[in-house]
């Protein structure tokens, strides 16, 4: 579960390991064959989150245009909002991260990217899609509270969007290999 770390000191957690020890992949798992595998409809169904999460941004962006208020622009170190802005200057960052999150596949995709960088490319563009929702869920209902505690909760989910996104892509080419094995 542990490996050294190959710079520094310390060890690392060692993430094929846990994946291995949660069910979610087996040793000799995840090789070229499988990325190789995955169908075009596939990736496109793991990029639902991703949609989903860049349809909720545009919605909350139109939410705080309506309201017109001023909108936090900086969080202190407190976590309270030190500086605001109009609405679309504050929500620029999520607009920009959530334009990044759907260039990404795209442009991956428009260069034929292989495989394995398409997935990874997919992880990536889910776990910003769902990070520019929650920072314009937090730009436009934020207000003037502390968001600060707020803050690891949405890393944490656009992470694990992110991861499930990866999983989606790759878990039907595994079921395909592991039928395939059982077979012979």
């Amino acid at each position: 579960m542990f490996v050294p770390r190959v710079y520094g000191l310390g060890w690392d957690v060692n993430l094929g390991a846990v994946a291995v020890r949660l069910g979610l992949l087996r040793p000799d798992d995840l090789d070229d064959t499988q990325f190789a595998d995955i169908r075009p409809a596939e990736h496109v169904r793991a990029r639902a989150g991703l949609a989903a999460a860049t349809v909720a941004t545009a919605g909350l962006v139109v939410v705080g245009l309506r309201r017109g208020a001023a909108l936090p622009a900086h969080w202190g170190p407190t976590g309270r909002p030190d500086r605001w802005a109009r609405p679309l200057p504050a929500l620029a960052p999520a607009l920009v991260t959530a334009g990044t999150a759907v260039a990404l596949p795209v442009t991956l995709d428009a260069a034929a990217a292989g495989p394995r960088v398409r997935v990874g490319g997919t992880v990536v563009g889910t776990a910003l899609a769902t990070l520019a929702a929650g920072l314009a869920a937090l730009t436009v209902y934020g207000g003037d509270r502390r968001v600060g505690p707020l803050v690891a909760p949405v890393a944490a989910g656009a992470l694990g969007a992110g991861l499930a996104s990866g999983h989606a892509s790759v878990r039907p080419a595994l079921h395909r290999a592991w039928a395939t094995a059982e077979r012979c």
